[in-house]
């Protein structure tokens, strides 16, 4: 559901819980955070003149997240925008749980913050993803796409939900991402992210962000993808945006062996807005695009030790911004992109140098 949907604008006033000192009724939020809900307590006279910023730091006391790594989905300001720090809490647009209000919480605890994997005993289990990669080919997708994977596809749809942290952009296309090795080296030393992310990340999120609505798709829980998302800047940055973001819950259903990203979940839940003729998908394993090859545009995996030679993300992103013009995205050969990169980059060159009269 999009964020803001089923907001009740005149808050204030009847949204009510314990009884304050004075005798009335406190305003009580309840802030949605994974399997957690916390209730927020405010006077009346607070919840007129607290702002965001305020309830920001009480969430921080309560559950030791840093204020600038916590978003608010569902809920809106008056201008129908995802509400900004200085705003009156009695000016934003909840969505009611009579008679309380709530929204959903995004965020990582300190203790969570993008620690060594080697010093944790309760990560889950990696299986090594490389040791298989299926290659999906106009010759085989038709044993892809059997009544066996199709009705565990329909599955899948039926139980998704996909919650809109922004609002989609009219004449856009959509950009399905992944994280591990696509992004960012996840065995790579954490206590320096930088390093851990692949060379000219931001520059390729930024150029692409001008043609692209985003998503990030990946195969793990919803914990650490929301921690990598928080960590790599996806949903502080003011520069860009993600629109939504999808976990291990959303893939096709079978076995972890074969487990793949269905495009189709997307199309499903936004078929008047997404399709195959206006999504692409980019992932370092070539078995994701299983579902959808004419979509997937494959990016060698990255390794930290690659990171004074690795290009990738912008060659890519030169490519993305090539091809965000054209009509169907699906009738373009995407295997050969780095091809294309290349006389990209060689006719800028050349075009740099005849303006210099070189």
């Amino acid at each position: 559901m999009e964020a803001g949907k089923e907001a009740d604008s005149s808050c204030s006033a009847s949204c009510v819980g314990a009884e304050s000192e004075h005798g009335e009724s406190d305003v009580v939020i309840i802030a949605k955070w994974g399997s957690r809900e916390v209730e927020l307590s405010f006077t009346p006279t607070d919840f007129e003149t607290f702002t965001v910023s305020d309830l920001k730091g009480k969430i921080s006391e309560e559950l030791t997240i840093p204020m600038d790594r916590q978003k608010l989905l569902g809920v809106t300001n008056c201008n129908g925008k995802a509400p900004q720090d200085g705003d009156l809490l009695s000016s934003l647009s909840f969505k009611k749980t009579s008679p309380k209000l709530s929204f959903m919480l995004m965020g990582t605890p300190l203790a969570q913050t993008f620690i060594d994997p080697s010093k944790r005993d309760d990560l889950p289990e990696v299986v090594n993803d490389l040791a298989w990669d299926y290659v999906p080919t106009e010759n085989n997708i038709s044993e892809i796409r059997n009544d066996i994977h199709l009705s565990r596809l329909h599955k899948a749809i039926e139980k998704t939900t996909i919650t809109l942290i922004q609002p989609f952009r009219p004449k856009r296309k959509l950009l399905v991402l992944d994280l591990d090795y696509t992004v960012f080296d996840c065995k790579g030393d954490p206590r320096a992210i930088q390093d851990a992310k692949r060379p000219f990340l931001d520059h390729f999120m930024e150029t692409v962000y001008a043609h692209y609505d985003i998503a990030v798709w990946s195969q793990t829980e919803w914990k650490w993808v929301e921690m990598k998302c928080t960590e790599l800047g996806f949903l502080t940055s003011p520069k860009y945006a993600v629109n939504f973001v999808l976990d291990s819950r959303q893939k096709d259903g079978t076995s972890r062996t074969h487990e793949v990203k269905a495009l189709e979940i997307i199309w499903a839940k936004f078929p008047d807005t997404w399709g195959p003729h206006n999504t692409l998908h980019v992932d370092d394993l070539s078995r994701n695009f299983a579902m959808n090859p004419k979509n997937g545009i494959k990016v060698s995996s990255y390794k930290m030790s690659k990171r004074g030679s690795d290009t990738e993300l912008y060659q890519l992103s030169a490519y993305l911004a090539h091809v965000a013009s054209m009509p169907d995205v699906s009738s373009i050969d995407h295997s050969k992109w780095k091809q294309v990169a290349k006389q990209l980059q060689d006719a800028f060159t050349y075009g740099a140098a005849a303006a210099n009269g070189q």
